[in-house]
């Protein structure tokens, strides 16, 4: 062993790296004891702090996964000095060899059932390993009897036996490791762990309670639950492969090394309901006396610590926090029933609570797809996202405004995600392949089919769907017939704690206009699954049709940033968005219309531009990210929205909708049909028109609008538009680069020629459709057809001076004179 560099020491340091004097790791650069002064110089990009100061993240333009922890190094943990340990005063001091093969280096400190020290492996390179000593109380001052003492030491020493076997059989990445085990007189038996060199949680929260911003600021809650989701996946290993419980979660037991962590202190490990340790404070109501404990406790046990640890520091914006609170209430809930029911479950939850977190700050998608949920083939819209129907043009009077109306009830009942079939159901492989879309055919076709909870949650819907198309409430009294069927299948005082029920309760409730009782269902739904996407969007709907605008936001919000695929939240945050900026526009005197049109007079309101700043992405295009994150933070925080402002994050919404979802050509049509509406407003945008009408081609070509008569009326839209901006604005201004795949009037003449031939071809449309007013909306086509037509001579047959009969008449003449010739 070398001489200690440090000034002053005079002692040695061991192969390991250690000073032998004062336990710590000699610093190579400087010849310093780690964490001892050092001379200033360029700040590194990473932390290389000791223990006792802040632990720094790395840059924050590197934002590493949550799920992969900031890196702790600690030098030198805290330890328990050698004066006043066990082996101290058993001359087992720094340097002694145990079992010819570990060399003490200093103490650690104190586990559940054991005093730890350093120490290093000569056989294995010196590698540093924890030993662990039993208790055993043999001082010479020690006024128990002797045949306590032996009591005490053949208890310890069973302990000792129990620890060191389940230790063997465990092998798990996120639990201690034992190497070893052997026997020091007259310290007794000892085992040789891993070396976990790093902070307990308990350690963790500590520093964040005295410096908020030393373990990621805004994000140290995204690192709480990547500390949760890793507990989960050790103790899944042990319920699941091990059939054990740890019995004794808490902060002290949970260390974060480097970038990972290690549950240690595994002697509390037991089979379910045997007796072992528990902490007060972390064990769950109904634990035994003893300690006995089933797997749902340590789930309980973690969300007391994940609770803790989320205290320590500030909640960020948004939805995040509501939805990591209800997570742990759950997991913390005095009923055993009522908590998750494994410890995977918990961990599907946590991790979607997560990537809201993160999505919520960093306003970046954060995608993982539904664990229960098969996503919705609806974009629920609100009839935004789809050409205009031919009652738009149903009087002669201007096509009313553009509103911001959500979906009916029934329709957004029918239309919000279906939960995945439990893969135990008896009837889940036959469910699986059903591919027949008509109610009435499933309903036949699983009448005879063995009962079970997913059937009955299946027919359930069959019966809603057909109570929405035919508006009739008799089938939604079969629905919940079937929902009363799917209870008593299931497990037996299991129903009120399974989530499906409540699901299916909310959209009956919700087919019945009931929004306030189904806004409580989903609301116990979002309690039982906070991680999930659909309870969030069943609620926001909800509190869209209360005009509840910040919370409605406050829920699509969290959907749309996590998901840009979900046309349901970008749809939602796009009408409460315009809903909310009509509101605010309207004032107290005004009424709020369509788009961007709210005044006291009952004129059209002004607008604002496409594009506006973003509180957190910059200046930008309606389709940048910072606009939609600026303009939805205002709006939850306040309820309210400058029109502009509203507008231009409604457009950004529905923008950030990619090219790869379903719901594409739903949210181009519903850019294309705001900015046409933008256009009619007073003053006009004629910016927006000109855009909209560049967007037609990319529609029809690129994103899916290949309906012609869906086409057509949406064209019909635009022109009517442009051509009311004519008189005002040259026609060249709207048609310069156009997509040479559209047709583009070259005249005023031409534009009125080809609205006449597009309201002609509505009215054809009209004539063809099922619709009970088909006639009428015909007729007033023709008539608006008529009414632009341009002016010019044509052929009438009362008047002879024109067509066949004049020129017969002049050629009669001519044949006249030359017959007289």
């Amino acid at each position: 062993m070398t001489p200690c560099p440090h000034p002053g020491c005079g002692s040695r340091v061991t192969p390991a790296g250690y000073c032998q004097r004062s336990g710590r790791r000699i610093d190579s650069a400087t010849g310093h004891h780690a964490g001892a002064a050092r001379p200033p110089g360029p700040r590194p990009e990473r932390s290389t702090a000791p223990a006792d100061a802040a632990v720094l993240l790395p840059p924050p333009e590197k934002d590493h996964d949550p799920l992969v922890l900031p890196e702790v190094r600690p030098v030198a943990p805290v330890a328990v000095p050698y004066d006043t340990g066990r082996l101290r005063r058993l001359g087992l001091g720094p340097g002694r060899m145990l079992a010819g093969q570990y060399r003490l280096i200093r103490s650690i400190g104190y586990g559940g059932m054991g005093e730890v020290h350093l120490a290093e492996d000569t056989r294995l390179e010196n590698r540093p390993v924890a030993v662990k000593f039993l208790h055993q109380q043999h001082d010479e001052d020690d006024g128990d009897s002797p045949s306590a003492r032996r009591g005490d030491i053949r208890l310890n020493e069973k302990a000792m036996r129990s620890e060191r076997q389940e230790l063997v059989a465990l092998n798990h990445p996120d639990l201690i490791r034992v190497f070893n085990y052997g026997s020091h007189d007259p310290a007794g038996e000892f085992l040789v762990l891993e070396y976990a060199n790093g902070l307990t949680l308990e350690d963790v929260r500590v520093r964040v309670v005295n410096d908020p911003g030393a373990f990621g600021g805004v994000r140290f809650h995204e690192f709480v639950l990547g500390y949760g989701i890793r507990i989960l996946n050790a103790l899944s290993y042990l319920h699941q492969q091990k059939g054990k419980v740890y019995g004794d979660l808490k902060p002290h037991n949970v260390m974060h090394c480097g970038t990972e962590i290690k549950i240690v202190d595994v002697g509390s490990v037991r089979q379910e309901l045997a007796e072992g340790p528990v902490t007060p404070g972390y064990f769950a109501p109904g634990v035994g006396a003893d300690g006995e404990s089933r797997f749902q406790d340590d789930l309980f046990s973690l969300g007391v610590t994940l609770r803790e640890l989320s205290a320590a520091a500030p909640p960020a914006q948004g939805l995040g926090p509501e939805s990591l609170r209800r997570a742990l209430d759950r997991a913390t809930h005095a009923d055993r029933r009522a908590r998750f029911a494994t410890a995977d479950e918990m961990a599907l939850q946590l991790r979607g609570v997560l990537r809201e977190l993160r999505s919520l700050r960093t306003s970046q998608e954060s995608f993982e797809p539904s664990p229960v949920f098969v996503q919705s083939a609806h974009a629920l819209d609100g009839a935004i996202g789809s050409p205009p129907p031919l009652g738009h043009w149903a009087s002669g009077a201007p096509p009313a405004p553009l509103g911001p109306v959500p979906p009916e009830p029934g329709e957004m009942a029918c239309g919000l995600p279906v939960p995945k079939p439990d893969p135990n159901d008896r009837n889940a492989p036959r469910l699986g392949r059903l591919a027949e879309d008509d109610a009435t055919a499933l309903l036949q076709r699983t009448s005879g089919w063995e009962p079970s909870a997913e059937l009955h949650l299946l027919r359930c819907r069959l019966y809603l769907a057909l109570a929405v198309a035919a508006d009739d409430t008799r089938p939604l009294r079969r629905a919940y017939a079937e929902v009363s069927r799917a209870r008593r299948a299931i497990a037996p005082g299991w129903a009120p704690y399974d989530w499906r029920i409540d699901w299916h309760l909310g959209l009956l409730a919700l087919a019945a206009g009931d929004t306030d009782g189904a806004g409580r269902r989903f609301d116990a739904i979002y309690h039982a699954i906070p991680g999930e996407y659909a309870p969030k969007i069943a609620l926001g709907y909800c509190a869209e049709r209360r005009r509840e605008w910040p919370q409605a936001l406050r829920l699509y919000d969290a959907v749309r940033r996590r998901n840009h695929s979900l046309g349901g939240a970008a749809f939602g945050c796009a009408r409460v968005l315009l809903a909310a900026a009509n509101d605010t526009s309207a004032g107290a005197t005004g009424t709020a219309g369509g788009i961007g049109t709210a005044s006291a007079t009952g004129t059209e309101g002004a607008t604002g531009t496409a594009s506006a700043t973003g509180t957190e992405g910059g200046t930008g295009t309606a389709g940048g990210t910072g606009t939609a994150a600026g303009t939805t933070g205002t709006v939850a925080a306040t309820g309210t929205a400058d029109r502009g402002e509203g507008l231009a994050g409604a457009l950004a919404a529905l923008e950030l909708v990619p090219a790869h979802s379903r719901h594409l050509t739903a949210a181009r049509t519903a850019i294309v049909r705001i900015k046409a509406a933008r256009a009619r407003n007073s003053p006009p945008d004629d910016d927006a028109l000109k855009d909209a009408l560049h967007r037609l081609g990319p529609l029809f070509h690129e994103h899916g609008l290949t309906d012609h008569r869906g086409r057509q009326r949406l064209e019909t839209e635009l022109w009517e538009t442009v051509m009311a901006r004519v008189p005002h604005r040259p026609l060249a201004e709207f048609t310069a680069e156009l997509d040479s795949r559209l047709t583009a009037p070259e005249s005023p003449q031409e534009l009125a020629e080809m609205l006449s031939l597009l309201y002609r071809g509505l009215a054809d449309q009209a004539r063809r459709s099922d619709l009970p007013d088909s006639n009428e909306i015909a007729e007033a086509l023709i008539d608006r057809a008529n009414s632009v037509r341009p002016l010019g001579f044509r052929h009438d047959r009362r008047h002879p001076w024109l067509g066949k009969a004049h020129r017969q008449r002049i050629r009669d003449r001519l044949s006249l004179r030359s017959s007289s010739k």
